[in-house]
C-alpha cells in the first residue's frame, strides 16, 4: 500500500513571477461567504469580454453547459481555455462556495506557459440555497451543514449531482480523443470534495486538492486508484489543515497515492509557490 508522500510546508512570503493578482484573491471563496462577503466585489479583476460567447480574452472563452444530468441542478457557465499547442490533455477545475468558474478562468494561461497543449475548464456550480449560510442562495456545489469536521454532514445533498456533471464533462473530453488518464480533476475549497467524489466513481488517475477535505466515505480498498495531491494552508481558518490531513488518512487508508503540500502562513487562499507546485505535478504527469 502507498504511504503518504509529504512534500514538506512551503514559506509564504509574496507573489512573483507575474501571476495575476486575481488568482490571490478570489481564490479564498469560503471566505467569501463567512468572513467578507461584502466586499467580494473588490476581489474580482474586471474580464467583460468573457461574459459574451463569442469573446476569447487573455484565452478565456465562456462556453454553454455540457450536461445538466440532474432535474433541477442547472450548472452555470462553462469557461474554457483552448490549448496552444495541439491538444492532448485537458485538467478540469471547480470554484468554491459562492465563485464562478470565471474566478479561476486565469489560471489556465498561467499554466499553459508550461503545459501548452493541455485545454483547461472552469465549470460554474448551480445556485442553491446553502444551510450553513442561513439559506442564502449563490453559487454551491453541494449544500453544508457546517464547517466543523466533527459535524459536517457527509454526501451533502447535491455532492453526487455535481460529481457527475463534472464526469459528464469528463466524458466530452473522452470522446474528443484524450485518454482518460491524461484528465487531471482540480477544485479549490468545496471544489476539491466534488473531484474527489467524482474520482471515486470515474477513471481519472490524477485528482489535485487545494484547501480542501473529503465529503463522503470511499471504499476500505480500491482496485485501481488515483494519485491525490493535497495543497493547504497551514493557517486556514475555514477548513482548517487538520481537516485536509483527516481526508489523506482516510485516502491512505483506501490505498489512494497520496501527497500533501503545505504552506506556512496562508489562510483559506492561493499562492504563487502553491501554482507553481501544481504546475510542477500537472508537467510530470501529463509532460
Amino acid at each position: 500500500m502507498a504511504g503518504a508522500r509529504t512534500s514538506g510546508r512551503r514559506l509564504v512570503t509574496s507573489w512573483r513571477g507575474g501571476l495575476p493578482a486575481l488568482f490571490a484573491l478570489s481564490a479564498g471563496t469560503f471566505a467569501r461567504s463567512f468572513q467578507v462577503f461584502g466586499s467580494e466585489a473588490r476581489w474580482r479583476r474586471a474580464k467583460d469580454g468573457c461574459t459574451l460567447v463569442s469573446a476569447n480574452v487573455a484565452g478565456c472563452v465562456k462556453t454553454q453547459v455540457i450536461a445538466r444530468p440532474a432535474a433541477g441542478y442547472e450548472f452555470g457557465p462553462l469557461y474554457a481555455v483552448d490549448a496552444v499547442a495541439p491538444h492532448d490533455a485537458t485538467v478540469i477545475w471547480l470554484h468554491g462556495l459562492g465563485d464562478t468558474g470565471e474566478g479561476w478562468a486565469d489560471v489556465g494561461p498561467q499554466l499553459q506557459q508550461r503545459l501548452p497543449s493541455v485545454r483547461f475548464l472552469f465549470p460554474t456550480a448551480a445556485e442553491q440555497p446553502v444551510t450553513v449560510n442561513g439559506g442564502m442562495w449563490m453559487p454551491s456545489w453541494f449544500d453544508i451543514n457546517s464547517l466543523n469536521p466533527n459535524n459536517f454532514q457527509l454526501n451533502p445533498p447535491g455532492l453526487k449531482q455535481s460529481a457527475r456533471y463534472v464526469l459528464a464533462l469528463v466524458e466530452e473530453e473522452v470522446k474528443k480523443g484524450v485518454p482518460p488518464d491524461r484528465v487531471v480533476l482540480a477544485g479549490f475549497s468545496q471544489g476539491g470534495a466534488v473531484v474527489l467524489e467524482a474520482a471515486l466513481k470515474g477513471e481519472v488517475k490524477t485528482v489535485l486538492v487545494l484547501s480542501s477535505f473529503l465529503g463522503s466515505r470511499w471504499p476500505r480498498q480500491l482496485e485501481d486508484p488515483p494519485e491525490v495531491h493535497f495543497f493547504h494552508g497551514e493557517a486556514d481558518p475555514v477548513v482548517p489543515i487538520d481537516w485536509g490531513m483527516r481526508s489523506l488518512k482516510k485516502l491512505k487508508a483506501s490505498g489512494v497515492k497520496v501527497s500533501f503540500t503545505s504552506y506556512e502562513g496562508m489562510q483559506h487562499s492561493a499562492c504563487a509557490q502553491e501554482l507553481e507546485d501544481i504546475a510542477a505535478v500537472l508537467s510530470s504527469v501529463l509532460g
